[in-house]
């Protein structure tokens, strides 16, 4: 099937494999690659949909654009089909996939903000605070040591989005609904209007 010059068919093997970066792993080199394991302490009653589960860069053609494919982070127990992540050296995430590297991006509209994966191109073409009324920037992020609230014993990932300085990271079911991500990044914690649930992403290594 042919949509507006394009394969369909390319879409669909794109949403069996998101990311193409092949990993090979050998005890005498070290690898910085990751995956992003979605949880939250003490888990609540019901369990929310992300706990447990691996991020995974789940792309939305609705958005295909001049400037590549629009990729929401959603949420699989499976590992062997979750996006595998970098670091880059600005403290961008970073996930290969078959449109080539997304980064964490949320849309700059207020302090209650949307997460996206993002190709650079959609960033720099909808860059906020330009002059235009919205746009999109990167989200930046460290890794923080075992903070002991979870079983594993691995780094958690510590993010903002420095206009709003954004910090908390959390799910919303109501926008998942609507808009295809339920995850948030915000100034504040939202129990309400919308409701939301914290969220912790534990940096699982690859190898």
């Amino acid at each position: 099937m042919i949509v507006s010059g394009i394969d369909f068919g390319i879409f669909q093997q794109a949403e069996i494999a998101t990311h193409t970066r092949k990993i090979k792993c050998t005890p005498s080199a070290s690898d910085p690659s990751f995956y992003l394991l979605a949880t939250v302490a003490p888990v609540p009653t019901p369990v929310p949909v992300y706990n447990g589960k691996y991020v995974l860069a789940n792309p939305q053609f609705d958005f295909f654009t001049e400037n590549g494919v629009l990729f929401e982070p959603q949420y699989t127990p499976d590992k062997g089909t979750a996006s595998i992540f970098i670091l880059d050296s600005k403290g961008r995430i970073v996930t290969q996939t078959s449109y080539g590297d997304h980064f964490f991006a949320s849309d700059d509209y207020n302090d209650f903000e949307l997460m996206h994966i993002l190709p650079r191109g959609w960033i720099q073409a909808r860059r906020g605070h330009n002059g235009e009324d919205a746009g999109f920037d990167y989200v930046y992020c460290t890794m923080q040591p075992p903070s002991g609230r979870y079983v594993g014993g691995f780094k958690e990932l510590a993010c903002t989005q420095g206009y709003f300085n954004a910090t908390v990271l959390q799910y919303c079911p109501l926008y998942d609904e609507y808009f295809r991500t339920g995850t948030v990044l915000g100034a504040e914690y939202s129990a309400t209007t919308p409701d939301c649930l914290q969220v912790t992403y534990l940096v699982v290594p690859v190898c």
